[in-house]
């Protein structure tokens, strides 16, 4: 059992880090691609290799130097469970349940740091460097010119690093103890390695990570709080009575608490600076029951209401 949870929980980072990796590099593709069939087709896949790596061997006598099957028997001591190791089942194990997932795990989330900086400087390159800010308590409109695409490309990169370090950095932290010592005592072809001191140690060091993983892919990525959330809304009575019973937001109230709109201009810095006039403002008047966009023009010839009629 230890064997095959342990085994589950590594596959399972390994299939988030594919589904992450398709959202990022086919987004128009993505839900024709990962449909539901194919991701309970995943999760069988995991729960399948794990079962088969954690009891096939061992049941067979594959991890043990002479082949025989380990606590089972007349002669098998009582009260105590040996986990024998040779070279072969050691080397498959371990490359099959952790250095390969590795190796997969770190070229995803590498791939998609790489896109993400690479669609981040895109959009800026496309984007307007002249802002125009517009008071919506009747003050007179002012414009003023923002480095910000700069900050915004940095934010973005900082974000995805941050996210990148911490999954694989815990990943590797829990899990290469472990797997080191795991390897080393094969190699050894060690009799029992439970006797190894630092064993236990490592051991829970790669429980651990278990119990990270919903709380770094929780804190870091929006679905997976989506996600939280929905299970919460269906499982917890106590927190989808305290979900009902919190108050909606009006749109009054959201206007109440408006104190600025920021309107994008399509002119360059210069013309901005110079003061040219011929700009178009797209505001929006919200009230308690509908939402009123209206277009002003320079000259004030037209102005149009959200369906399109001429006002």
């Amino acid at each position: 059992m230890d064997v095959m949870l342990c085994t589950a929980s590594i596959l399972t980072l390994l299939a988030i880090s594919v589904d992450r990796y398709l959202a990022v590099t086919m987004p128009l593709r993505y839900a024709s691609l990962v449909l539901p069939w194919r991701v309970a087709v995943a999760m069988a896949s995991v729960w399948t290799v794990s079962v088969a790596v954690s009891f096939l061997p061992i049941q067979m006598g594959w991890n043990t130097v002479n082949g025989t099957v380990q606590n089972h028997g007349p002669w098998a001591p009582k009260r105590t469970c040996r986990f024998e190791l040779n070279r072969p089942y050691v080397l498959t194990d371990s490359l099959l349940t952790f250095y390969l997932p590795l190796v997969a795990m770190c070229w995803t989330y590498l791939r998609i740091l790489h896109i993400a900086r690479a669609q981040a400087k895109r959009i800026i390159s496309a984007r307007p460097t002249c802002i125009t800010s517009y008071d919506c308590r009747n003050n007179p409109p002012t414009n003023t010119t923002l480095v910000s695409s700069v900050t915004a490309v940095a934010l973005r990169e900082h974000k995805a690093t941050v996210t990148l370090a911490a999954v694989i950095g815990a990943f590797v932290v829990c899990w290469l103890p472990y797997f080191l010592l795991f390897t080393v005592l094969g190699l050894k072809e060690h009799p029992d390695p439970q006797t190894v001191p630092e064993f236990p140690f490592v051991l829970w060091l790669g429980y651990t990570n278990s119990a990270l993983n919903p709380i770094l892919y929780g804190a870091l990525n929006r679905d997976f709080r989506s996600a939280y959330t929905h299970l919460l809304k269906c499982r917890c009575p106590i927190y989808s009575r305290w979900r009902s019973s919190q108050p909606c937001p009006t749109v009054t109230a959201a206007r109440d608490q408006l104190t600025e709109v920021t309107l994008l201009c399509g002119h360059t810095p210069d013309s901005c600076r110079a003061g040219q006039t011929d700009q178009n403002f797209v505001l929006q008047e919200m009230s308690s029951t509908s939402a009123t966009t209206t277009i002003h023009f320079a000259n004030g010839t037209a102005a149009t209401d959200v369906n399109g009629n001429e006002r």
